[in-house]
């Protein structure tokens, strides 16, 4: 009779859990603050941008000059052309040791010439009879034997295309040249510093003769 009855109080119990009447376990519910919600939703989007790669373009440079184009100035379709030579007439002043200076009378050379002196480079002889610190002197002579007698009359001194010096004179016939045979020569006075050793220089007529200076 015992087991009867604790049978059926078996029985009664599976039959009323099975129906859901006993209480089931409590579930814990934990609901998350929206702060939470925000910083999880950051947390993985940080997370997602850690996994994403990005490709970038990379430009490389070469640095071999011979791929490096210069650029260069247009070049000018006008040419240069050098300066004029300088040319023209030159002042003078011709010296008569007869009348001024300290009297001295230079000799003749054994020959003709052009000589120019400077206050740098001048005959010793000569030294007191010109002031050497404004002037330059072209002494010439003749050496044509036909114009033994004569006295040379400058009438032109000029610079020929900037490198030469022409000296023009007309051939005058003096008495007294004749009678001691002496060869025509001249000094002239020219302002300092216009014309230099460099330059070549020779002696004409006015009627356009080349004199015989050598």
């Amino acid at each position: 009779m015992k087991k009867l009855l604790l049978l059926s109080t078996c029985l009664l119990f599976t039959a009323v859990s099975g129906c859901g009447l006993l209480p089931a376990e409590k579930q814990q519910i934990t609901v998350e603050s929206p702060e939470k919600q925000d910083g999880s939703s950051k947390s993985n989007k940080e997370t997602e941008n850690t996994n994403i790669q990005v490709q970038v373009p990379i430009q490389i440079q070469n640095n071999n000059p011979t791929n490096v184009q210069q650029s260069t100035p247009p070049s000018s379709s006008q040419g240069t052309t050098s300066p004029p030579p300088v040319s023209g007439p030159v002042s003078f002043k011709k010296h008569d040791f007869d009348k001024e200076g300290t009297g001295y009378i230079p000799p003749r050379q054994p020959t003709g010439g052009i000589w120019f002196y400077t206050k740098e480079d001048h005959p010793g002889d000569i030294a007191r009879e010109f002031n050497w610190d404004t002037t330059d002197v072209l002494h010439f002579q003749i050496s044509d034997p036909k114009y033994i007698g004569y006295l040379p009359e400058p009438t032109k001194v000029e610079i020929v295309n900037g490198n030469s010096v022409r000296i023009t004179v007309k051939m005058v016939y003096d008495a007294d040249y004749a009678k001691y045979k002496m060869a025509p020569r001249r000094y002239l006075e020219i302002p300092r510093g216009i014309i230099n050793k460099t330059m070549q220089m020779f002696v004409v007529s006015n009627t356009g003769e080349p004199l015989q200076t050598f």
